[in-house]
């Protein structure tokens, strides 16, 4: 149990440093469990860098009592930071000592969060589901089938994030505080449009952007702008951000329970018709994976209809086992 946020800040900036006891490695992990928003808002790169920016325009004393008033420092906080350079092994103290303006930041963002709380809720849909979403700010995020998405009860003043699991098409509010959806691969910054996320596991990365102007950026610090019609194609392998013009529809098309598929690949668009519809397929090569295919499809039809459509072309067979189908030549 940790008792304030200097003891909370002392073991993530030691675990930055790889200096964690096992011990130690148990009660960060039991903290994690209860604040797992709050540790992705320290460890995210782009807050550490803000608030670290903002320690050194201070003078070192002054900054620091400022943290100590900030966490109510007392004898017993003093015994946690010298115990933090006693317990680090001697080659750790060098890194921990480059690390004194992350713990100093990060102490200041606990302090500032636990004056701030906020309180998040959680989205989620299934398979054959899709669910919109009203945020605070007046904003309307549409969900996909086998979607998530996790949210504030409130913005905060300067900043407005999400975070996005699946796929989702956003109707961003106007406002003076960026709006950012995160994803595990990339993020997206907006500060008012219509555009098109999606981040299945397992899948390319994708937005299209259809009204306003995004920016979106991958881990390795690439970031691109979209203007609208244009769709941002993320390869995980190559680190890249490749841009493309596009029909828009196609890509949000969803949103009316209508899928549009030109020219691609039956992989992929049985793929995204088993969220829909909940079943499973096999191939029995990987050339049939790449046979393309062009059609539209409601949520009203129904999935045996179009799987005897593709019988029908002559370029594929099909066997059903229950809620199973496999593809042969």
């Amino acid at each position: 149990m940790l008792d304030n946020e200097f003891e909370a800040a002392e073991l993530i900036v030691k675990g930055l440093a790889g200096a964690l006891s096992a011990e130690e490695q148990n009660s960060l992990k039991n903290w994690k469990s209860n604040n797992e928003v709050l540790y992705r808002q320290i460890v995210d790169g782009d807050n550490l860098h803000e608030m670290v920016s903002q320690c050194r325009l201070f003078p070192e004393d002054e900054g620091w009592k400022k943290v100590q008033e900030k966490i109510g420092d007392t004898e017993e906080t003093n015994n946690h930071k010298k115990s933090l350079f006693k317990s680090i092994p001697r080659i750790w103290r060098y890194a921990a000592a480059l690390l004194v303006p992350i713990l100093t930041a990060v102490s200041l963002l606990l302090a500032r969060t636990s004056l701030e709380t906020i309180y998040y809720k959680e989205a989620s849909t299934g398979k054959n589901e899709t669910l919109s979403v009203y945020l605070s700010d007046g904003s309307i995020i549409h969900l996909n089938s086998v979607s998530t998405l996790r949210y504030p009860e409130k913005f905060k003043s300067d900043k407005r994030v999400v975070y996005l699991e699946g796929e989702a098409f956003a109707e961003i509010a106007k406002g003076d505080a960026p709006f950012i959806v995160k994803t595990d691969r990339a993020q997206v910054e907006v500060l008012g449009t219509k555009f098109n996320l999606s981040a299945y596991e397992g899948e390319p990365a994708s937005v299209t952007l259809v009204q306003g102007a995004v920016r979106v950026a991958i881990p390795d610090g690439k970031e691109v702008c979209l203007h609208p019609s244009q769709r941002a194609f993320i390869d995980e392998e190559s680190d890249t951000i490749s841009i493309e013009d596009v029909d828009t529809e196609i890509y949000t098309s969803w949103i009316e329970g209508k899928a549009i598929f030109r020219d691609e690949r039956l992989e992929d668009i049985l793929n995204k018709l088993s969220r829909w519809y909940n079943f499973n397929v096999s191939f029995e090569n990987d050339t049939i994976k790449d046979i393309r295919f062009g059609c539209v499809i409601t949520r009203k039809d129904k999935i045996d209809e179009f799987i005897t459509l593709l019988s029908a072309t002559g370029k594929v067979n099909v066997k059903k086992h229950n809620n199973y189908y496999h593809f042969y030549n």
